[in-house]
């Protein structure tokens, strides 16, 4: 009986300690994937003005390094 008993327990440290890697190694992609970005020669223009932060505000367009980009559509995941 106590060597089932044992036997629970390893696997349950087994799982656990591949959870955790699991785990880590899921953040660390992510942050890999999140970490390619524009840092530089990026400009928002805006089709209107905000006169105060609860009013809202339209993109008109985005220009990156000369190119302009004014067709936007949400990215669903």
């Amino acid at each position: 009986m106590q060597h089932s008993t044992q036997q629970a327990i390893e696997k349950k440290k087994i799982n656990l300690i591949g959870l955790v890697l699991f785990v880590l190694i899921s953040l660390g992609i992510q942050t890999e994937i999140n970490a390619q970005g524009i840092s530089s020669g990026v400009t928002f223009n805006w089709s209107d003005t905000q006169t105060t932060f609860d009013d809202p505000a339209t993109l008109d367009f985005i220009e990156i390094d000369g190119a302009i980009y004014n067709t936007f559509s949400p990215l669903y995941v």
